[in-house]
This record gives structure tokens, sequence and C-alpha cells, in this order.
């Protein structure tokens, strides 16, 4: 009976140690001011948008997962869609990755805020950004 109840006490707690790893915190603001300098020899860059990051707060959990709360303005006058492929994420590693997929519709001049996932990654997220039309 004592074997019973220990290896049940294992397990719930196992498991409340298991779910308390996916609870997100938030880290940090970004600031949109700063400019890392990591290399990127591949030139891995975002799909050139009409969109503009106005700031970002960071978050993660104890198990590695990174998001990102970021508010977004269309800046172009008419209707526009943001996608997973016009946004990069840089890591404290210098990796450069794109977030899981999504959509989000704009209307002419406005701003939104999104949460955004970039799944699992050991190092922090440093700074989330797009790349203007030219």
């Amino acid at each position: 009976m004592f074997k019973l109840v220990a290896v049940v006490l294992c397990v719930f707690s196992l498991s409340l140690y298991a779910a308390d790893n996916s609870v997100l915190k938030v880290d940090y603001a970004i600031s949109q001011k700063l400019n890392h300098t990591f290399a990127n020899d591949a030139n891995i860059q975002p799909d050139a948008s009409d969109f503009d990051i106005l700031n970002t707060i960071s978050m993660s959990s104890e198990s590695g997962i990174r998001k990102a709360v970021i508010t977004v303005q269309n800046l172009a006058t008419g209707g526009r869609s943001l996608n997973q492929k016009q946004i990069l994420g840089l890591f404290a590693d210098g990796t450069r990755l794109q977030p899981t997929e999504f959509l989000q519709r704009f209307k002419g001049g406005e701003i939104v805020s999104i949460t955004i996932s970039f799944g699992e990654h050991d190092f922090p997220l440093l700074e989330v950004y797009t790349r203007p039309n030219e």
C-alpha cells in the first residue's frame, strides 16, 4: 500500500513540475532602436512588406518556448495581410527564425497587437523585425 501511495505522489508531483515548465513569463520589452550585428552569412531576410513593428514584448517558458507580443502598423493606405514570412526573430546565439504560421489582416494605417510563436529555442529572443518595401 505504501509503495502505491509513493508512486502516485511521484507521478502527481512530476505532472505539476511539467505543467509549471510551460507557463509563459514576460522576459522584457525589446527596444526597436537596438542594432545587433550578428553575422548573417546566409543573408536570411524577411519578405519585404508595408509593416513596421512599433514595439515587442518577449515571453518564454522554462522549457524554452519563445513567444512575442508585437504591435504592428500597416504603413500602406490600403488593406494588407501580414504573415510569418514577413517577420524574423533574432536570438542571442545569432539564429534568425520565422515565427510559426499565422495570418493577420490589416486595414490601411491600422495598428494591431498580436502574439506570435517562435517554438522552442535554447537562447532568448533579442529582436523581432520586418523589412520595408523599397
